[in-house]
């Protein structure tokens, strides 16, 4: 087996392993709960240090409980572009500049930080194409690039909405788009749950066999 064979198998396993709905219910269950951040600063080192380290131990409670009894479980190579920051550094330098040059054409004032807020929904709208370019890359499917499309797209609404109608609250645009983001995935999450508890029965195990 070569190289690209092996990379292949990985991508299979892998695009398997997202059919449980995991990453996209804890993510959303996350953004719900985001909006705490605005009203309370203290809660940004929670969120921090949930995103980072207890999101990728629940997704993997999760799945040891519903989803490799069902499918099996293959532990994945660590590839370099797992933890190379450049890819990531470099999409966060052009939502900057989206963001910049948005809030200079509508506000003709880039240096006051109150007309940067209501650009936050454009700003993590587009950022949304790092997650979906990983997901691409991790499971050979260019159907992940939805996810980041979408996302664009209902940033750029919410903070165009925001822009033209002001509303009396300047973190309205960014709490609706999180908002909005939650429940979708949740939605999704939920569904691909579901989809994939009836799809996949538990597996009986070689005990379960031979007592037979």
């Amino acid at each position: 087996m070569n190289d690209d064979d092996l990379k292949r198998l990985e991508q299979n396993a892998f695009r398997d392993s997202m059919k449980d709905g995991s990453t996209e219910l804890l993510g959303g269950v996350l953004l719900l709960f985001a909006p705490i951040m605005f009203y309370q600063p203290a809660f940004v080192a929670f969120f921090a240090l949930f995103f980072i380290f207890l999101l990728p131990h629940g997704i993997e409670r999760f799945r040891q409980k519903y989803t490799y009894p069902r499918i099996g479980y293959v532990k994945l190579r660590t590839s370099e572009s797992d933890t190379d920051p450049k890819p990531f550094l470099l999409l966060l330098v052009i939502c900057f500049l989206v963001t910049g040059i948005a809030t200079f054409l509508f506000t003709g004032d880039i240096f006051n930080i109150y007309n940067w807020i209501p650009m936050f929904p454009l700003f993590f709208g587009v950022l949304m194409f790092g997650p979906s370019a990983y997901l691409v890359e991790k499971a050979r499917s260019k159907a992940y690039w939805l996810f980041g499309l979408i996302t664009s797209i209902a940033g750029f609404i919410i903070f165009y909405l925001t822009t033209i109608f002001p509303p009396t609250d300047v973190y309205a645009g960014i709490i609706v788009f999180s908002m909005f983001l939650g429940i979708a995935l949740v939605i999704g999450g939920a569904v691909k749950f579901l989809h994939f508890t009836r799809t996949y029965p538990i597996l009986e195990s070689e005990e379960d066999d031979a007592s037979e």
